[in-house]
């Protein structure tokens, strides 16, 4: 032991690097782990399913806050919807500031809405996410619109998109009218989760947004918009979520209504969806 311990000192005399046994088989095989977990991750993106994206992390993606930001695809006669080429365009960027986004494509249909909420359901106390952002496209309007709330009523194909939503003329008790909730046994409206105390007035007046802007709004309407965001905001609610990386008493969840890509270029409104993410995760 005596003679091992010498030689060890006389090799740190002479500037030789001292090792440990295994030191290259440890990284050789640190390698082969990264490299299998890219593998598989790159697998099951490719797969195509729209809930398969957050089942595995990159390591690189590891400690970041991580943000889903889901949009519709094209629906009706339109040929693209902004809010798919929103949240593509966001998830394109990378992780800046410490904040990866995660961009989920959804069909304009009952499964599509169910996706998130599904997905949270299967969580345990702590959500995959930090914060969700719901993004959908309304013909209508004449800026970017923050919802505030989410009501229980399930969309109908045969219902406009853009018909009104819950109003006193849709009592919580549909009993005897056109809408059905989506769920008999929950509230009839939830507000949103996401901190709107972050999210000023002054932010959407700068110049570098189109104007105006509909900031808020209580009406998301009663289409499949309305009801993605009521059905991710009850599974938060009953999971009693909280983000994945602090101690926020329930997730962020905020949905965002966008004008056609005319009043708002795709990069112009994507800077504004950032700015808002960058409030709600406290950036």
């Amino acid at each position: 032991m005596g003679r091992e311990a010498s030689l060890r000192e006389a090799l740190l005399r002479e500037g030789a690097p001292e090792r440990h046994f295994g030191e290259h088989a440890h990284g050789w095989r640190d390698v082969w782990v990264y490299a299998v977990v890219a593998c598989l991750f790159i697998l099951l993106v490719s797969m195509g399913g729209p809930a398969q994206p957050f089942l595995l992390l990159p390591f690189f993606m590891r400690g970041k806050i991580q943000v889903l930001v889901t949009g519709f695809e094209p629906f009706g006669d339109l040929t693209t919807n902004p809010a798919q080429l929103v949240a593509a365009h966001l998830a394109s960027e990378g992780c800046k500031a410490g904040v990866c986004i995660t961009a989920m494509h959804l069909p304009v249909n009952r499964s599509g809405v169910e996706t998130v909420a599904d997905a949270l359901s299967q969580s345990p106390s702590n959500s995959p996410w930090d914060a969700i952002v719901h993004l959908g496209y309304e013909s209508v309007s004449k800026g970017l619109r923050v919802e505030i709330a989410a009501a229980n009523l399930l969309a109908s194909d045969h219902r406009s998109p853009s018909a009104p939503g819950w109003s006193a003329d849709v009592p919580c008790n549909t009993t005897g009218t056109e809408f059905e909730p989506i769920d008999p046994e929950a509230p009839c409206l939830l507000a949103t989760t996401a901190p709107l105390d972050r999210i000023d007035l002054p932010l959407p007046m700068s110049p570098d947004y189109p104007q105006p802007l509909e900031l808020w709004s209580r009406d998301a309407g009663t289409y499949y918009c309305n009801e993605i965001f009521y059905r991710t905001l009850l599974a938060v609610h009953r999971g009693h979520l909280r983000p994945r990386s602090h101690h926020a008493v329930l997730l962020p969840v905020l949905f965002v209504h966008l004008p056609p890509t005319s009043f708002s270029s795709v990069e112009t409104t994507s800077g504004f969806i950032w700015k808002l993410i960058a409030r709600i995760t406290k950036i």
